[in-house]
């Protein structure tokens, strides 16, 4: 807490790959000096400002790593790199009586390196039939996520409670690779 009417969160995450993890155990256990990623960092903040005792403005950025997985790893033809997302959010909190809540909030996620597999699933080629194969892994997508929630919330001990929300939400990718785009 900065005060009573700012609060602002932090954390830095590091994270390391597991193919790296199991380099490092053959370089220690056979000698033999496997290249390895630095660990990549992934920090996230939250900030949150009191706008009088009903109501809050909430705001947040991440920034989001996924490394392969050891299958994808062990397949892909060329070595894929951690996927990246960067997400930022923004929000309203109201209680509009003791017992009713509304919430607005808004988000844009830019992502990048996102691993596809290709040649995977079946399809028709020149009229032909081509049957799914083993995956291509490659890093080759980049896309962007963004929409808005609407939320109306009742809370008490007696009564009818519950919740109605509408989200809206977008998400288009394109291919580096075969120049696809889709949503």
């Amino acid at each position: 807490w900065l005060n009573k009417r700012i609060q602002i969160q932090a954390a830095l995450a590091a994270l390391v790959d597991l193919v790296d993890l199991v380099a490092a155990v053959v370089d220690l256990v056979v000698n033999v000096p496997v290249p390895a990623a630095p660990p990549l960092a992934a920090p996230w903040l939250l900030a949150e400002y009191r706008l009088g005792s009903r109501a809050k403005l909430t705001a947040g950025v991440d920034r989001k790593i996924q490394y392969p997985d050891l299958f994808q790893a062990l397949q892909a033809p060329v070595a894929l790199v951690p996927e990246r997302a960067l997400g930022v959010d923004i929000g309203i909190d109201a209680m509009l009586t003791k017992t009713i809540g509304v919430r607005a909030a808004a988000y844009r996620r830019n992502e990048s390196n996102i691993i596809r597999a290709y040649n995977h699933e079946p399809r028709v080629v020149n009229n032909k039939l081509i049957p799914e194969a083993p995956p291509v892994w490659r890093n080759t997508l980049s896309g962007t996520s963004r929409g808005a929630e609407f939320l109306v919330q009742r809370k008490a001990p007696t009564g009818l409670v519950g919740w109605i929300a509408y989200t809206y939400g977008r998400t288009r990718y394109d291919d580096g690779l075969t120049a696809e785009s889709f949503d």
